[in-house]
């Protein structure tokens, strides 16, 4: 006796078929709006990297001239990139350029290379200040990494300022 009971259940969907699309057109919208700020946000980070890269690559080449100049000056002073860097940083608290500074330097060693004896005006300055171009041992002509710290600390020393620039130059 066992009986069977056949039921048919008809619903009407529509309406949630409706709001089922309705749904999904909403998140297409949010999809694409979520894509449009992705891009946006890509287009600013590398824009913000690519600023960053330069910078660096041009604080390098920077960093590779102020070398490559140390290196020229070295050669053309004869005064350690040590000591140019210290000068050219007194240099610039006090105000003056380093490359006067750098000039002066590299006139004194021109001078002093190219007649192989310093000046009688030099040779007197640095009378007047208490020092000798020519090494005591040797009687040869001292390297301006070694006078110049003492010409510099000589002229420091002496409190009549016209003395001093006239000494100097």
């Amino acid at each position: 006796m066992a009986r069977e009971l056949r039921v048919r259940v008809a619903a009407d969907t529509s309406q949630f078929e409706s709001s089922m699309r309705s749904m999904q057109e909403r998140m297409d919208r949010v999809g694409r709006s979520m894509t449009d700020v992705g891009r946006r946000m890509t287009t600013t980070v590398t824009a913000g990297i690519v600023a960053v890269g330069t910078a660096a690559i041009v604080a390098t080449n920077r960093l590779g001239n102020m070398a490559d100049e140390l290196l020229d000056l070295e050669q053309q002073t004869g005064l350690t990139t040590d000591q140019l860097q210290e000068f050219q940083n007194v240099a610039r608290v006090a105000g003056v350029s380093s490359d006067a500074l750098a000039r002066a330097a590299r006139g004194l060693q021109t001078q002093m290379r190219a007649t192989g004896d310093e000046s009688a005006q030099f040779r007197n300055a640095l009378n007047m200040l208490g020092i000798s171009a020519r090494d005591e041992a040797t009687g040869g002509l001292r390297r301006m990494s070694e006078l110049m710290p003492e010409i510099l600390t000589g002229l420091r020393g002496m409190e009549n300022q016209t003395d001093r620039n006239s000494l100097a130059m």
